[in-house]
This record gives C-alpha cells, sequence and structure tokens, in this order.
C-alpha cells in the first residue's frame, strides 16, 4: 500500500512538472497565449501595410500630370489618395500621407503581396511587391 501511494505521488509530480500548457508562443500573433509553454501551431496573424510616397515621387506624378493614385493589392481596389500627400520624413501607419491596408494572414506569419499603381485614366503605372509580417504595419515607400 505504502509504495502504491509513494508511485502515484511521484507519478502526479512528474506529470504536474513535466506537462507544459499548449498554446499560440509567439507574441506577433493575435492569439498569444501567455501562459503557454510549448507551441501548437495553433497562431493565427493579422498585419497591414502603410504606402506612401515622397516629394520626389510626387514631382514625378505632377510632371506626368497625375492628379489621383488607385492601389491595387492582390487585385483588389483597396483605396485612393491625392498625389499630392505625399511625406519627405518616414511617417507612420496612422498618417495621413499613408494609405494603410490591413490584412487577416490566418497560419501565416508573413506574406508577399502585389502592388498596383493606376492614375485616375485607369493606366497602371507601377508594380511592386512588398511583405507584410504578422502584428506590424511595415512602411512601403513607393520609388
Amino acid at each position: 500500500m505504502k509504495i502504491n501511494v509513494i508511485l502515484s505521488v511521484l507519478l502526479l509530480s512528474i506529470c504536474l512538472f513535466s506537462c507544459k500548457k499548449l498554446g499560440c508562443t509567439d507574441q506577433n500573433a493575435m492569439n498569444f497565449e501567455k501562459e503557454a509553454k510549448k507551441n501548437d501551431e495553433s497562431c493565427t496573424y493579422e498585419g497591414s501595410v502603410g504606402i506612401w510616397f515622397d516629394s520626389v515621387k510626387a514631382q514625378e506624378y505632377t510632371a506626368d500630370s497625375i492628379i489621383t493614385l488607385t492601389y491595387f493589392v492582390d487585385g483588389n481596389n483597396v483605396g485612393t489618395i491625392s498625389s499630392g500627400q505625399y511625406s519627405n520624413v518616414s511617417p507612420n501607419c496612422d498618417s495621413p500621407e499613408v494609405l494603410t491596408v490591413e490584412f487577416n494572414m490566418g497560419k501565416v506569419s508573413s506574406a508577399v503581396h502585389s502592388l498596383i499603381v493606376k492614375r485616375e485614366t485607369g493606366l497602371v503605372i507601377d508594380s511592386y511587391n512588398f511583405t507584410t509580417e504578422g502584428g506590424k504595419c511595415s512602411l512601403y515607400l513607393l520609388k
């Protein structure tokens, strides 16, 4: 009987101290679990990008009589901005001269996206690729 009690206590102790709480351990994930000790691959991500341009690019647009720019990310129209809305210093994602696009990235922590820029006539004037990272807003400068 005494041996059964000792073995039960020993088994219980081993289980309590060696069992690790499963969950999402990536701090950049939407569902990060502070108490989780072992990643169970359940992490899900959101990310965003702030698209902007400086006065050099704005002068190019002005020289080409471009008034408005429409951005298409992964084929979807995500917004329009005036060619006069530029910044000469690196802005943040909430700045008025930045068009910010948010992404629900699912279980992928980073993703590559395509950006097409069209002028008011619908003519494509630029195309780019950029990467978003979960839990972050990255800035992308049009060059």
